[in-house]
């Protein structure tokens, strides 16, 4: 009682009871020691009580030290089982999904499926698991796998203890077989290792037709995989899904999970993985309702969205679509970033929705219009806008500013799209009253004529007062005609904007504009035709400006929000036969011209649009040549959205590839020549190995292309010829280098270098040379050959027959078969027609060698011409889209026998580099699904509970190590102290387990270790009060009374103190070991490392102390000596049945210690 009483007072807050709980459990567990529960009784209210407020608490260290207290007390005193019915019914009565519930749930499920034999199919329980496996974090979802493991377990022993007749055992043990499959699938999938995780994937076929779980069970699994970060798994499972359902089949949550899947540009990779159209086209079978439904609920990217809307368009929208689903999909359109795919995207959903469009009413077209469009973007709104304003002939009612904001904006930004008169027209039938800002709009329009000046006789206004006037009388006049609300501060900003439209538009020249009116027009976000038609009267302008008002004209121009929009279609109308300027940077370019301020601002403008590289004389000096040349290329998703345009919308801008292009052939000469040689060179020192497609061969690639075009213009009558060829020479023959590279300067070497000795040299050093070195030589000496029949003299061919006779024996099987393709094709040809050598070239390859001489491109160079031939090996080696030039107009024309070459040749350099989706994730038949492990201690907390005296045990150690300073080598040691069952490892500071360094090499070990934290200085006091608890020290360290460790016997109970790395124990210390061990050492290294010798002596006191058996493999030949086979206790023979009499030591060793396992510890 007196025990109760004292709980009665402390049980008011936490930390009290969980001083209360350690004093009755420390009472307990005294009365457990001492065997005296028979003469003294515990009170049962104490604990009665303690189930009873156990739900009420909340820190999770006390639940579990609460229901270690009961089960102490249930253990002790038997037939007290009703306090966890107590503790059931409490949980019951409250949320079990609460995280402290869960735990006492986890922590008590064996007890409570002792009280509930139906546990397994309780629904709360059932809510509980599946509301974990569904939850975001991590560790509890680990409890759900752990609850959902024990659900099974019960209903196992349910189907095996009871004559069930409603179902046979075979049928049990198919559902507790598709249970264990599906939290397979679940546990593996915590992994991110596709490897783990594919080959359980493939038991879902199996899982779905077995039809065994319901569908509430199902769509959690599905969530699970489809939400996967692994981008394999990510691959397999929307192909899985989208040809084994529709997105009718598919739950609403699952379908918006696999659509938010879907919404990532890492799956439409053009120049990688890109999930196919037919998987698309599979899933969208039949009702679109729920997907239309959700398409609004995802953020979409750019590419995702476009790639969808595109073959959602060849399906029918559902009927049952509201305006309200429309305007959801709107507003994601317009949070796209790319401007180019974003345009093409609402060409798309006015294609998608048109009948829902054209339904609207005007209030809720401009709604949608608003909601679809930035100011910036393209739309023909004006069309639906003169449609809707009447509905059977009869005016439509308008609210109060709804021709304000955004809608007015975007109106002023596609105001080509429509004529004054139309507009004029479409004013009248408004009531002016809701002309709201409309009336500022026709003051935008460039006019022609007069006649489209009538707007102005709505508003009783004299356009002759506009137009003579200066600006700040034009504010005037505005302010005092057209305004509507004085207090609208916005109203305000878009009239005088207006009025600046009109003033710029009625100017012919800035001669007469004075610094204030300037100043006045820069303080406002102007639109583009505005900005436009002010650059264009630079143009006639004859007079020098201030130059702070260039600079802000320019930064007016470089920095508006419409430039961007703007240079996408100036991008598009530039073609190769025009060099002529439009829009905002026509008059801009060509008054900078003029005034010879070019060179001062042009950085400024090619760095927002490098197209104006046109406007430039000398472009190879250009700093954006000079970006060009040096590798500017786009990375990560920016360079997929990219490949995404060029393949799908066709928006990527070639000018500037073409100018450079121009530019080398008109202004490339030697020395410019020579200086991409040399940065050739300097990028192969820094990196002589690269991979395709890097930063690197990007480089290389632009310098060849600058050489190709610099060189195209002067052909073989090149100066200072020889000093290029020999810089050629060096680059093929001592670098390592793509195959793209070498094509060319082979060929240009074939074709240009006219020096016979030089190729009769090469090619006898050639037989010394390396395999890709040998086959360079005959490449360039091939394309010589047959470009040049008559450069070499008889007795100088008969040398190449002879040298490539001598290669068509070498050693490397390529240069073999090149040397053989090349000499039957010189053989073939008037100069070395020798019939016997292609004979015997024929016979010895068995008339395959066309064959292979298709297989390479090296047989066709010499065809083409240098510029042919760049743009062929930039097709067929499939060098990246942003290396690539105009579209080989010229290409479809070549004979029908050398395009299928090369379309050939392409195709076998695509399957060189890339593995097909089919072959990563061939499916197959995997029964045996390798599985994760959860220990069961990750899921269960310890409890923290202190129990004095504690019960003697024979293998008690602790592990020292606050001497140490490397957090690998701690880590390293807690992970050996968890596998060898060391549990208390002392270190100097606790935090250290949160760091990488040491989580790297621990593999979590620390969650299931007693680490204690005592600092450097404290460790003397921590030693001796050990040592008083009959503790022994060992030391591991040399010192001149070391005793060995062969022969050292551990202390039952023992401190291991481990040195620091470098100075070992400190003095301080080791006048308190009671051992100091040394290991023997054989080498001139007189140490071992801190983790191993820690490895070692917690493994021999494991072996003396810990294991009871200890297994003696004999050698591999001799078997175990004489001398010891008189110390076994048991002599134990694997039995044979096969002629070979013993097997691998190691198949031995391991048949043992299974069996060890099997028998003591599974």
């Amino acid at each position: 009682m007196a025990l109760y009483e004292f709980y009665e007072r402390h049980n008011d807050v936490e930390d009290d009871i969980a001083i209360t709980v350690q004093i009755i459990h420390q009472f307990l567990f005294s009365l457990n020691i001492y065997d005296d529960t028979k003469g003294i009784t515990v009170a049962r209210k104490v604990f009665a009580q303690l189930a009873k407020c156990l739900t009420n608490i909340n820190e999770r260290k006390l639940i579990v030290n609460i229901i270690a207290c009961i089960q102490l007390y249930t253990k002790t005193y038997k037939g007290n089982d009703d306090l966890y019915q107590l503790i059931w019914t409490a949980l019951k009565s409250s949320s079990m999904s609460e995280k402290a519930h869960v735990d006492i749930f986890i922590q008590l499920f064996d007890e409570f499926s002792t009280i509930q034999p139906n546990l397994y199919i309780d629904l709360g329980v059932i809510e509980t698991v599946q509301s974990l496996l569904k939850s975001q974090q991590r560790d509890e979802r680990k409890c759900g796998y752990y609850l959902f493991k024990k659900i099974i377990n019960c209903f196992t022993l349910s189907s095996k203890n009871a004559n069930n007749i409603l179902f046979s055992s075979e049928y049990a043990q198919q559902i507790e077989r598709s249970w264990m499959t599906y939290i397979t699938i679940l546990e593996n999938l915590e992994e991110n290792q596709s490897h783990l995780i594919l080959p359980s994937l493939q038991n879902l076929d199996e899982l779905i037709a077995g039809k065994q779980l319901q569908s509430s069970w199902m769509d959690i699994l599905f969530s699970r995989i489809i939400i996967h970060k692994n981008n394999q798994v990510l691959r397999w499972s929307l192909e899985y899904f989208m040809t084994t359902f529709t997105s009718s089949d598919l739950n609403v949550q699952v379908l918006k999970e696999l659509l938010e899947a879907c919404n990532t540009n890492v799956l439409y990779n053009c120049e990688g993985y890109f999930l196919d159209r037919k998987y698309f086209c599979s899933f969208l079978k039949g009702d679109l309702t729920n997907l239309y439904t959700l398409l609004g609920d995802v953020n979409w990217k750019s590419v995702p969205l476009h790639n969808l809307l595109s073959i959602l368009e060849e399906n029918e929208v559902p009927k049952s679509l509201t305006n309200d689903q429309v305007l959801k999909v709107a507003s994601r359109v317009r949070a796209l970033q790319d401007y180019h795919i974003r345009k093409d995207v609402v060409i798309l959903v006015n294609r998608l929705f048109e009948d829902i469009v054209e339904d609207m009413t005007l209030m809720e077209y401009i709604v949608y219009v608003e909601m679809l469009c930035n100011a910036t973007d393209k739309l023909n709104v004006f069309e639906q806008l003169y449609k809707k304003i009447t509905k059977n002939g009869v005016i439509v009612e308008i609210v109060d500013g709804t021709f304000k904001g955004r809608f007015y904006e975007i109106l002023v930004n596609n105001i080509e799209d429509t004529t004054p008169v139309e507009f004029t027209n479409f004013l009248k039938q408004i009531p002016m009253a809701k002309h709201g800002w409309l009336k500022f709009l026709p003051f935008h329009f460039n006019f022609t004529n007069g006649k489209e000046l009538h707007f102005t006789k709505m508003y009783g206004i004299d356009i002759v007062d506009y137009i003579t006037v200066s600006l700040m009388e034009s504010f005037e006049n505005f302010d005092n005609h057209l305004t509507s609300d004085p207090d609208d501060k916005m109203e305000c900003e878009q009239r005088r904007i207006a009025a600046i439209a009109f003033y710029i538009h009625n100017l012919e020249t800035l001669d007469d504009v004075t610094e204030e009116i300037f100043q006045e027009i820069f303080n406002y976000v102007l639109p583009k035709k505005t900005i436009e038609n002010l650059c264009n009267r630079l143009y006639e302008t004859n007079r020098i400006l201030d130059k702070w008002i260039i600079d802000d004209l320019i930064e007016l121009a470089a920095s508006s929000r419409y430039f961007n929009a703007f240079f996408v279609g100036l991008g598009e109308c530039v073609k190769p036969s025009s060099r002529s300027l439009h829009g905002i940077c026509h008059g801009l370019c060509k008054y900078l011209e003029k005034n010879r301020l070019w060179d001062k601002y042009a950085p400024i403008l090619l760095e927002k649009c490098p197209i104006l590289i046109f406007n430039v004389d000398n472009v190879l000096q250009h700093f954006i040549m000079s970006d060009f040349n040096c590798g500017n290329v786009k990375k990560g998703e920016n360079r997929i959205e990219e490949s995404y345009r060029n393949a799908c919308i066709g928006a990527v801008d070639r000018s500037l590839k073409y100018v450079f292009r121009t530019q080398a052939i008109k202004e490339g000469d030697t020395n410019y020549i020579l200086r991409l040689i040399e940065r050739h060179k300097e990028i192969s020192r820094k990196k002589p190995r690269y991979f395709s497609n890097s930063y690197e061969h990007r480089l290389k690639l632009r310098i060849a292309e600058s050489i190709v075009y610099s060189i195209s213009k002067f052909g073989s009558e090149i100066s200072e010829v020889d000093e290029i060829m020999d810089n050629l020479w060096h680059i093929l023959l001592n670098e390592n280098n793509q195959l793209n590279i070498n094509y060319i300067y082979e060929y240009i070497i074939g074709t240009i270098d006219k020096r016979k000795q030089v190729f009769l040299k090469k090619l006898e050093e050639a037989h010394s040379q390396s395999s890709s070195q040998q086959v360079s030589v005959m490449s360039a000496l091939y394309t010589c050959c047959m470009s040049n029949e008559d450069l070499f003299s008889t007795l100088e061919r008969n040398t190449i027959v002879a040298n490539l006779l001598a290669l068509t024996m070498g050693a490397n099987f390529h240069t073999r078969l090149f040397a053989q393709m090349i000499l039957q094709a010189l053989m073939e040809t008037e100069a070395f027609n020798v019939s016997q050598i292609i004979q015997s070239i024929s016979i010895a390859t068995m008339g395959k060698l066309g064959q292979h001489a298709h297989d390479d491109l090296r047989h066709l160079m010499y065809k083409f011409n240098l510029l042919q031939l760049w743009d062929i090996i930039l097709l067929v080696t499939n060098v990246p889209y942003d290396e690539q030039g105009y579209e080989l107009f010229w290409y479809s024309d070549l004979p029908s026998d050398t395009l299928e070459r090369l379309n050939n040749l392409r195709s076998s350099f695509v399957k060189k580099s890339e593995l097909s989706s089919e072959e990563v994730f061939e499916k197959e038949i995997i029964n045996q699904i390798q599985r994760k492990i959860n220990p069961p201690f990750e899921v269960l907390e310890s409890s923290n509970l202190m129990v004095y005296p504690e019960k003697n045990s024979n293998n008690e150690m602790f592990v020292i190590a606050s001497l140490i300073d490397k957090l690998p080598n701690l880590g390293g040691i807690a992970r050996t102290c968890e596998v060898l069952g060391i549990k208390n490892l002392v270190m100097d500071s606790k935090k250290d387990v949160e760091k990488n360094d040491f989580k790297n090499l621990s593999m979590t070990a620390e969650n299931s270790l007693n680490i204690l934290e005592v600092k450097c200085k404290d460790l003397r006091d921590f030693i001796i009060a050990k040592q008083r608890e009959g503790f022994a020290v060992v030391g591991a360290e040399q010192t001149c009374n070391s005793e060995n460790f062969v022969n050292f016997i551990f202390p039952e109970k023992c401190i291991l103190l481990l040195g620091h790395e470098k100075h070992g124990i400190s003095p301080n210390l080791l006048g308190l070991l009671d051992h100091a061990v040394e290991i023997p050492q054989f080498g001139q290294i007189r140490s071992l490392n801190v983790h191993v010798t820690g490895a070692l002596f917690m493994w021999e006191y494991c072996k003396q102390r810990i294991l009871k058996c200890i297994l003696l493999l004999g050698h591999e030949k001799h078997g175990i000596s004489p001398n010891l086979l008189g110390l076994l206790d048991h002599a134990v023979e694997i039995p044979q049945f096969g002629q070979i009499r013993s097997l691998n030591v190691h198949v031995t060793g391991a048949l043992f210690m299974w069996e060890y396992c099997k028998q003591r510890i599974l």
